[in-house]
């Protein structure tokens, strides 16, 4: 999937969740790589789109993983969150990044130092490539959502014309009314 086409599918969900410290394009990246452009397996069967890991009680799938350890590749089992939609894996998403573990990610001003917080945070194992690969994109994808059309940043603009519009429509029609 496209980022384009990505965008178009689940900005709203990234948005509903976003913050001045945990901008939607940052989420988006995240999602974008930890689910492969929303066609993973893990995204399909279980709409787990940040890769997170059941706990106990938690509905889940079990699922073979790439794990380092060691600096070692190893295929492991895991039991991933299941989630009923997209929504709930980004408000999920969400959740997890307000524990106090992942503060400094919250804290962080750039993307490169969100990733690298994630990263310290123990979020992924993955090493620096991973943590650029998800800076780059996030700046792709800020770059693409201030393209479209209908970018939230340009609502209060159209609201004022709108309001105008309105108070220009309303003295026309009171001047026809007292003539």
């Amino acid at each position: 999937m496209s980022l384009q086409d990505y965008i178009s599918k689940y900005y709203n969900e990234a948005a509903a969740v976003s913050s001045t410290n945990l901008p939607a394009a940052f989420i988006l990246a995240h999602s974008f790589l930890e689910s492969g452009k929303g066609e993973s397996q893990l995204t399909k069967r279980a709409n787990n789109f940040f890769g997170v890991k059941a706990r106990a009680g938690e509905p889940f799938v079990t699922m073979d993983t790439t794990e380092i350890i060691n600096g070692q590749s190893i295929k492991l089992p895991q039991k991933f969150r299941k989630y009923d939609n997209a929504r709930n894996s980004f408000k999920s998403y969400l959740t997890l990044l307000s524990n106090s573990r992942y503060k400094k990610v919250l804290e962080a001003r750039t993307h490169l130092q969100r990733a690298k917080e994630l990263k310290a945070a123990g979020y992924f194992t993955a090493g620096d490539n991973y943590i650029n690969t998800l800076a780059k994109l996030a700046t792709q994808f800020e770059a693409e959502i201030k393209k479209r059309p209908n970018n939230t940043r340009a609502l209060p603009i159209i609201a004022v014309l709108f309001l105008a519009s309105i108070l220009v429509l309303s003295n026309k029609n009171s001047k026809i009314v007292s003539q």
